[in-house]
C-alpha cells in the first residue's frame, strides 16, 4: 500500500514538472532567440552610423561625446 502510494505522488509530481517545464522552456528559448535577434540588430545598426561614407571605412573617432552634468538635486552619500 505504502508503494503504490508513493508511486501516484511520484508519478503526478514528475507529470506535474513536465507540464510545466517543457512550455516554460519554450518560452524562455524564444525570449533568448529575441534577445539575441534585437541585440545583433542594435549592433549592426551601431556599426552602420559610424561607418565614415566616402571612404568606406569605420571612423570611429566621428562618435559625438554627450557632456554628462549632475543634476543640480544629486547628493552623494556620506559615511555614517
Amino acid at each position: 500500500m505504502k508503494r503504490r502510494l508513493l508511486v501516484s505522488y511520484l508519478s503526478i509530481t514528475a507529470f506535474v514538472l513536465l507540464v510545466l517545464a517543457i512550455p516554460l522552456g519554450v518560452s524562455y528559448s524564444n525570449s533568448v532567440e529575441r534577445r539575441f535577434t534585437s541585440d545583433l540588430q542594435h549592433d549592426a545598426f551601431s556599426l552602420a552610423i559610424r561607418k565614415d561614407g566616402t571612404t568606406g571605412r569605420f571612423s570611429w573617432q566621428t562618435s559625438t561625446r554627450i557632456p554628462i552634468s549632475k543634476p543640480s538635486s544629486f547628493r552623494t552619500a556620506s559615511p555614517r
